[in-house]
């Protein structure tokens, strides 16, 4: 997401896609939650996404790529023990993000 318009959704081979309204939830939580921007750094959160399953939570790895203007990576797992993981794949993209003058 920047400037409130979706920038790129993309989902690990074989899992399925984010239904939309889901995709507003993590935004609306994202955006709303004053704790995850600036100095947060990334923060690792449950959420729960009602289309994917009701009953149930997902891990969030929230990271703000640029803070003022909004843009920021969401990273999601089923696995409560996955920030480590998650936190190295965050660490790639913001390289690759880096190395293409982002």
């Amino acid at each position: 997401l920047a400037g409130g318009c979706g920038v790129a959704a993309a989902s690990a081979k074989g899992a399925p896609a984010l239904d939309s309204l889901d995709v507003l939830v993590l935004c609306n939580f994202v955006l709303s939650t004053p704790g995850l921007r600036g100095d947060a750094g990334d923060v690792f959160c449950p959420v729960c996404l009602p289309a994917f399953n009701p009953d149930a939570f997902l891990h969030a790895h929230v990271a703000f790529v640029d803070p003022p203007c909004g843009v920021f990576l969401v990273l999601l797992s089923g696995a409560p023990d996955a920030h480590a993981q998650l936190s190295g794949t965050r660490q790639h993209v913001f390289a690759a993000l880096a190395a293409a003058g982002v």
